[in-house]
Protein backbone atom coordinates (compact mmCIF):
# COMPACT_ATOMS: atom_id res chain seq x y z
CA UNK A 1 0.00 0.00 0.00
CA UNK A 2 2.88 2.29 0.61
CA UNK A 3 4.06 1.90 -2.70
CA UNK A 4 0.92 2.19 -4.21
CA UNK A 5 0.66 6.07 -2.96
CA UNK A 6 4.43 6.69 -3.45
CA UNK A 7 2.49 6.19 -7.24
CA UNK A 8 -0.04 8.52 -6.61
CA UNK A 9 2.67 11.13 -5.26
CA UNK A 10 5.55 10.74 -8.09
CA UNK A 11 2.25 11.04 -10.98
CA UNK A 12 0.56 13.90 -9.60
CA UNK A 13 -2.43 11.63 -9.19
CA UNK A 14 -5.57 12.69 -7.57
CA UNK A 15 -8.67 10.83 -6.97
CA UNK A 16 -11.55 11.89 -9.71
CA UNK A 17 -14.19 11.11 -7.15
CA UNK A 18 -17.33 9.01 -8.08
CA UNK A 19 -21.06 9.16 -8.76
CA UNK A 20 -23.67 6.43 -7.36
CA UNK A 21 -22.62 3.69 -4.98
CA UNK A 22 -19.43 4.25 -2.79
CA UNK A 23 -18.55 1.11 -2.45
CA UNK A 24 -16.83 -0.82 -5.11
CA UNK A 25 -16.46 -4.71 -3.54
CA UNK A 26 -18.27 -6.37 -1.33
CA UNK A 27 -16.94 -10.41 -0.30
CA UNK A 28 -20.47 -11.56 -1.33
CA UNK A 29 -20.73 -13.44 1.57
CA UNK A 30 -24.49 -14.24 3.17
CA UNK A 31 -23.45 -14.61 7.01
CA UNK A 32 -22.30 -12.16 9.58
CA UNK A 33 -18.82 -12.06 8.07
CA UNK A 34 -19.99 -10.09 4.82
CA UNK A 35 -18.00 -6.67 4.73
CA UNK A 36 -17.50 -4.07 1.86
CA UNK A 37 -15.35 -1.42 0.85
CA UNK A 38 -14.21 1.18 -1.84
CA UNK A 39 -11.54 -0.60 -3.03
CA UNK A 40 -11.47 0.53 -6.62
CA UNK A 41 -11.03 4.67 -7.89
CA UNK A 42 -9.80 6.32 -11.09
CA UNK A 43 -7.25 8.63 -10.88
CA UNK A 44 -5.45 11.49 -13.34
CA UNK A 45 -2.53 14.04 -13.05
CA UNK A 46 -3.13 18.06 -13.52
CA UNK A 47 -2.54 17.72 -17.21
CA UNK A 48 -5.33 15.31 -17.94
CA UNK A 49 -7.91 17.56 -15.88
CA UNK A 50 -6.30 20.64 -18.11
CA UNK A 51 -7.62 18.30 -21.21
CA UNK A 52 -11.13 17.21 -19.67
CA UNK A 53 -12.47 19.18 -17.60
CA UNK A 54 -15.78 17.93 -17.94
CA UNK A 55 -16.30 14.27 -16.93
CA UNK A 56 -17.99 11.84 -14.02
CA UNK A 57 -16.96 8.98 -12.92
CA UNK A 58 -20.09 6.64 -12.27
CA UNK A 59 -20.45 3.17 -10.24
CA UNK A 60 -21.98 0.59 -11.68
CA UNK A 61 -23.77 -2.34 -11.03
CA UNK A 62 -21.35 -5.36 -10.63
CA UNK A 63 -22.57 -8.12 -12.74
CA UNK A 64 -20.11 -11.53 -12.62
CA UNK A 65 -17.62 -10.07 -10.10
CA UNK A 66 -17.28 -9.16 -6.74
CA UNK A 67 -15.94 -5.52 -7.87
CA UNK A 68 -18.49 -3.00 -9.60
CA UNK A 69 -16.92 -1.39 -12.59
CA UNK A 70 -16.20 2.45 -12.79
CA UNK A 71 -16.73 4.23 -16.26
CA UNK A 72 -15.75 6.97 -16.68
CA UNK A 73 -17.26 9.69 -19.05
CA UNK A 74 -15.56 12.38 -20.95
CA UNK A 75 -18.30 14.15 -22.31
CA UNK A 76 -16.71 15.50 -25.28
CA UNK A 77 -17.60 13.21 -27.97
CA UNK A 78 -19.38 12.58 -31.29
CA UNK A 79 -22.00 10.54 -32.06
CA UNK A 80 -21.98 8.33 -35.03
CA UNK A 81 -25.34 8.20 -36.61
CA UNK A 82 -27.16 6.13 -39.13
CA UNK A 83 -29.62 7.30 -41.58
CA UNK A 84 -31.15 4.42 -43.45
CA UNK A 85 -31.67 0.70 -41.55
CA UNK A 86 -32.15 -2.42 -43.06
CA UNK A 87 -33.52 -5.27 -42.16
CA UNK A 88 -31.07 -8.10 -40.75
CA UNK A 89 -31.25 -11.35 -38.87
CA UNK A 90 -29.24 -11.40 -35.98
CA UNK A 91 -27.73 -14.63 -34.92
CA UNK A 92 -28.78 -14.05 -30.93
CA UNK A 93 -32.49 -14.23 -32.04
CA UNK A 94 -31.85 -18.09 -31.51
CA UNK A 95 -30.99 -17.72 -27.88
CA UNK A 96 -33.94 -15.24 -26.99
CA UNK A 97 -37.07 -17.78 -26.76
CA UNK A 98 -38.69 -15.75 -29.20
CA UNK A 99 -37.83 -12.21 -27.36
CA UNK A 100 -37.23 -9.33 -29.63
CA UNK A 101 -34.07 -7.16 -29.39
CA UNK A 102 -35.91 -4.82 -28.06
CA UNK A 103 -37.76 -6.36 -25.16
CA UNK A 104 -33.84 -7.88 -24.11
CA UNK A 105 -32.91 -3.94 -24.51
CA UNK A 106 -35.39 -2.86 -21.57
CA UNK A 107 -34.80 -6.28 -19.86
CA UNK A 108 -31.55 -5.35 -19.64
CA UNK A 109 -32.55 -1.53 -18.41
CA UNK A 110 -34.67 -3.36 -15.76
CA UNK A 111 -32.15 -5.96 -14.47
CA UNK A 112 -29.37 -3.61 -14.27
CA UNK A 113 -31.26 -0.90 -12.55
CA UNK A 114 -32.96 -3.46 -9.91
CA UNK A 115 -29.12 -4.95 -9.25
CA UNK A 116 -28.10 -1.01 -8.76
CA UNK A 117 -30.79 -0.90 -5.89
CA UNK A 118 -29.74 -4.06 -4.60
CA UNK A 119 -26.06 -3.41 -4.05
CA UNK A 120 -26.48 0.74 -3.07
CA UNK A 121 -28.42 -1.30 0.23
CA UNK A 122 -25.73 -4.62 -0.17
CA UNK A 123 -26.36 -6.86 2.64
CA UNK A 124 -26.90 -10.06 4.02
CA UNK A 125 -30.84 -10.23 3.68
CA UNK A 126 -30.60 -9.13 -0.29
CA UNK A 127 -27.56 -11.32 -1.63
CA UNK A 128 -29.39 -14.29 -2.54
CA UNK A 129 -32.07 -12.39 -4.48
CA UNK A 130 -28.75 -10.20 -6.09
CA UNK A 131 -26.85 -13.34 -7.04
CA UNK A 132 -30.17 -14.80 -8.98
CA UNK A 133 -30.32 -11.35 -10.25
CA UNK A 134 -26.16 -11.40 -11.35
CA UNK A 135 -26.80 -14.82 -13.38
CA UNK A 136 -30.28 -13.54 -15.23
CA UNK A 137 -28.28 -10.23 -16.36
CA UNK A 138 -25.77 -12.57 -17.42
CA UNK A 139 -27.98 -14.82 -19.77
CA UNK A 140 -29.48 -11.04 -21.55
CA UNK A 141 -25.65 -9.55 -21.72
CA UNK A 142 -24.84 -12.99 -23.78
CA UNK A 143 -27.10 -12.36 -26.23
CA UNK A 144 -26.29 -9.06 -26.63
CA UNK A 145 -22.61 -9.98 -26.90
CA UNK A 146 -23.78 -12.38 -29.72
CA UNK A 147 -25.37 -9.50 -31.49
CA UNK A 148 -22.28 -7.10 -31.26
CA UNK A 149 -20.16 -10.23 -32.25
CA UNK A 150 -21.79 -10.51 -35.18
CA UNK A 151 -21.62 -7.26 -35.98
CA UNK A 152 -17.73 -6.70 -35.42
CA UNK A 153 -17.49 -9.65 -37.65
CA UNK A 154 -14.85 -10.78 -35.13
CA UNK A 155 -14.85 -14.75 -35.83
CA UNK A 156 -11.12 -15.48 -33.90
CA UNK A 157 -13.20 -15.04 -30.46
CA UNK A 158 -15.54 -17.66 -29.16
CA UNK A 159 -19.38 -16.98 -27.91
CA UNK A 160 -18.46 -17.51 -24.49
CA UNK A 161 -15.58 -15.20 -23.93
CA UNK A 162 -17.78 -12.32 -23.65
CA UNK A 163 -16.44 -8.93 -23.97
CA UNK A 164 -19.02 -6.57 -25.50
CA UNK A 165 -16.81 -3.39 -24.89
CA UNK A 166 -14.34 -5.18 -27.53
CA UNK A 167 -16.84 -5.93 -30.11
CA UNK A 168 -18.64 -2.72 -29.83
CA UNK A 169 -15.25 -1.06 -30.74
CA UNK A 170 -14.83 -3.37 -33.55
CA UNK A 171 -18.09 -2.18 -34.66
CA UNK A 172 -16.95 1.40 -34.03
CA UNK A 173 -13.71 1.03 -35.99
CA UNK A 174 -15.65 -0.70 -39.15
CA UNK A 175 -17.71 2.20 -39.57
CA UNK A 176 -14.56 4.26 -39.17
CA UNK A 177 -12.77 2.47 -41.99
CA UNK A 178 -15.32 1.71 -43.89
CA UNK A 179 -16.32 5.71 -44.11
CA UNK A 180 -16.34 7.67 -47.07
CA UNK A 181 -15.81 11.52 -45.93
CA UNK A 182 -15.23 12.76 -49.51
CA UNK A 183 -14.30 11.85 -53.18
CA UNK A 184 -12.84 13.12 -56.21
CA UNK A 185 -14.58 13.02 -59.63
CA UNK A 186 -13.40 12.65 -62.70
CA UNK A 187 -13.63 15.93 -63.40
CA UNK A 188 -11.30 17.12 -60.34
CA UNK A 189 -14.55 18.26 -58.63
CA UNK A 190 -14.47 17.45 -54.37
CA UNK A 191 -17.92 15.68 -53.45
CA UNK A 192 -18.54 16.05 -49.69
CA UNK A 193 -22.12 15.24 -49.40
CA UNK A 194 -23.29 11.75 -48.99
CA UNK A 195 -25.95 12.19 -51.78
CA UNK A 196 -23.01 13.39 -54.30
CA UNK A 197 -20.48 10.79 -53.40
CA UNK A 198 -22.86 8.14 -54.21
CA UNK A 199 -23.63 9.57 -57.24
CA UNK A 200 -20.26 10.12 -58.10
CA UNK A 201 -19.31 6.42 -57.86
CA UNK A 202 -22.17 5.10 -59.73
CA UNK A 203 -21.13 7.59 -62.82
CA UNK A 204 -17.26 6.05 -62.25
CA UNK A 205 -18.37 2.22 -62.18
CA UNK A 206 -20.72 2.69 -64.48
CA UNK A 207 -18.31 4.10 -66.88
CA UNK A 208 -15.94 1.28 -65.75
CA UNK A 209 -18.45 -1.25 -66.43
CA UNK A 210 -19.54 -0.49 -69.85
CA UNK A 211 -19.59 -2.85 -72.44
CA UNK A 212 -18.90 -1.83 -76.12
CA UNK A 213 -21.02 -4.78 -77.26
CA UNK A 214 -18.21 -6.00 -79.42
CA UNK A 215 -19.38 -8.46 -82.07
CA UNK A 216 -18.89 -12.49 -82.17
CA UNK A 217 -16.55 -12.10 -84.51
CA UNK A 218 -14.53 -9.45 -82.97
CA UNK A 219 -14.23 -11.63 -79.79
CA UNK A 220 -13.75 -14.85 -81.66
CA UNK A 221 -10.31 -13.06 -82.99
CA UNK A 222 -9.15 -11.92 -79.87
CA UNK A 223 -9.72 -15.61 -78.16
CA UNK A 224 -7.49 -17.14 -81.21
CA UNK A 225 -4.49 -16.53 -79.27
CA UNK A 226 -5.51 -17.44 -75.97
CA UNK A 227 -4.67 -21.50 -75.11
CA UNK A 228 -7.32 -23.50 -74.22
CA UNK A 229 -6.90 -25.05 -70.89
CA UNK A 230 -10.09 -26.18 -70.11
CA UNK A 231 -10.81 -29.70 -70.98
CA UNK A 232 -13.99 -30.97 -72.34
CA UNK A 233 -14.76 -33.22 -69.01
CA UNK A 234 -13.53 -30.32 -67.50
CA UNK A 235 -16.21 -28.31 -68.36
CA UNK A 236 -18.74 -30.90 -67.65
CA UNK A 237 -17.58 -31.00 -64.27
CA UNK A 238 -18.22 -27.28 -63.69
CA UNK A 239 -21.12 -27.18 -65.74
CA UNK A 240 -22.90 -29.98 -64.34
CA UNK A 241 -25.79 -28.70 -61.77
CA UNK A 242 -25.11 -28.81 -58.17
CA UNK A 243 -26.58 -31.57 -55.88
CA UNK A 244 -28.16 -30.80 -52.63
CA UNK A 245 -25.54 -32.50 -51.08
CA UNK A 246 -22.75 -30.51 -52.35
CA UNK A 247 -24.95 -27.34 -51.11
CA UNK A 248 -25.29 -28.57 -47.29
CA UNK A 249 -21.60 -29.68 -47.23
CA UNK A 250 -20.85 -26.18 -48.89
CA UNK A 251 -22.92 -24.13 -46.47
CA UNK A 252 -21.72 -25.66 -43.30
CA UNK A 253 -18.45 -24.55 -43.97
CA UNK A 254 -19.15 -20.99 -44.10
CA UNK A 255 -18.60 -18.75 -41.44
CA UNK A 256 -22.11 -18.17 -39.86
CA UNK A 257 -21.76 -14.37 -39.08
CA UNK A 258 -20.63 -13.18 -42.11
CA UNK A 259 -22.26 -10.07 -44.04
CA UNK A 260 -26.01 -11.44 -44.88
CA UNK A 261 -27.81 -11.33 -48.51
CA UNK A 262 -30.21 -8.62 -50.25
CA UNK A 263 -32.60 -10.52 -48.13
CA UNK A 264 -30.84 -9.66 -44.68
CA UNK A 265 -30.76 -13.33 -43.85
CA UNK A 266 -26.92 -14.55 -43.18
CA UNK A 267 -25.33 -17.88 -43.39
CA UNK A 268 -26.32 -18.70 -39.81
CA UNK A 269 -29.64 -18.78 -40.48
CA UNK A 270 -29.94 -21.42 -43.14
CA UNK A 271 -27.41 -23.68 -40.93
CA UNK A 272 -30.00 -23.26 -38.54
CA UNK A 273 -32.90 -23.48 -40.32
Amino acid sequence: MEMFREVLEKGNLTDLGWKGEKFTWCNRHEDESFIKERLDRVVANPEWRAIYNDFRVETLPAVCSDHRPLVLECLQWIRWRRTNFQFKYEANWLKEEGSLARERTNAIKEKTFLLSKLQENEGLESMKLQKRTQEELGFLLEQEDLKWKQRAKEKWLEGGDRNTKFYHASVNQRRKKNLIKKVVDSEGQVLTDKRDIALGFWEHFSKVYESSQPSTRCIEQCLQGVEEKITPKMRGDLEKSFTTVEVAAALKQMAPLKSPGPDGFGVGFFQDH
